[in-house]
């Protein structure tokens, strides 16, 4: 139970463990440290438990208010919960009036790059807590599908880890596969008016193939990583050098 990858729960299709990505010589992620999913508002009593059971102490979600207030995460006691909504622009877009086609569309292609360089203090302040989590226990972090802000905070964690590229798009690309059934639960309750289906008759589909991971875009954000120095604007952040190789150490044996 220990070193297997994906966590099989009830509630929740893409929860698994971030352990056992190799992070340099002799070295890989922790396992039963770090956790990654989709959304867990749906969770079983048996669920948290299994939750429970695995030590995770700190919830971070990644959702919008929006989506955070429409399926609140029910906690069990003793478990802290830290919201930080890394795409605001979820709001308008998707809940609030300047909802449209062209806008549900647009806020689902999102720009990596644009969402973690343009939100720079936000992404700060969800590594310092995911940070302070792992002192108390483990952590998880998820977001509605678990691929996008998951995949973009899953990728900041294991590029500071030490991870090899091809690691990082690797376990990107898992979701494509693991959340299948979670994307489809989500397609069901798509916030889209029937008259834009009826002008888009294949709106459904073009939305799936947004919601795949492709590795060109985990590349695109790695590719910034390394150009636009990354380590170097958390520490104008205010996560610092010292508290980045502090949470290296943590996630990593």
């Amino acid at each position: 139970m220990k070193y297997m990858k994906r966590v099989a729960l009830e509630g929740a299709h893409n929860f698994r463990d971030l352990g056992g990505i190799p992070a340099g010589p002799a070295k890989s992620t922790r396992w039963g440290c770090l956790y990654r999913s989709d959304s867990l508002a749906g969770l079983s009593a048996s669920d948290w438990e299994e939750l429970a059971e695995r030590n995770i102490r700190t919830v971070i979600d990644l959702r919008s208010e929006n989506e955070a207030t429409a399926s609140p995460i029910l906690l069990m006691d003793g478990m802290e919960y830290r919201h930080y909504n890394l795409m605001k622009e979820l709001d308008s877009h998707v809940h609030g009036a300047e909802r449209s086609k062209e806008t549900i569309l647009k806020s689902m292609q999102l720009d990596y790059v644009e969402t973690v360089f343009g939100n720079m203090e936000c992404c700060a302040d969800i590594l310092r807590g995911i940070s302070e989590g792992l002192d108390k226990g483990a952590v998880v972090f998820l977001c509605s599908a678990g691929k996008d802000r998951t995949g973009i905070t899953a990728a900041m964690v294991l590029y500071l880890a030490g991870a090899a590229r091809q690691d990082i798009i690797a376990d990107y690309m898992i979701s494509s596969t693991l959340n299948t059934d979670g994307i489809n639960r989500l397609m069901k309750n798509f916030p889209v008016p029937e008259e834009y289906l009826a002008a888009i008759p294949d709106l459904m589909e073009r939305v799936k193939k947004v919601l795949d991971s492709r590795p060109e875009t985990m590349e695109a954000l790695l590719d910034a990583f390394e150009e636009r120095n990354f380590r170097k604007c958390l520490e104008t952040c205010g996560f610092t050098a010292e508290m980045q190789k502090a949470l290296e150490k943590k996630i990593i044996e």
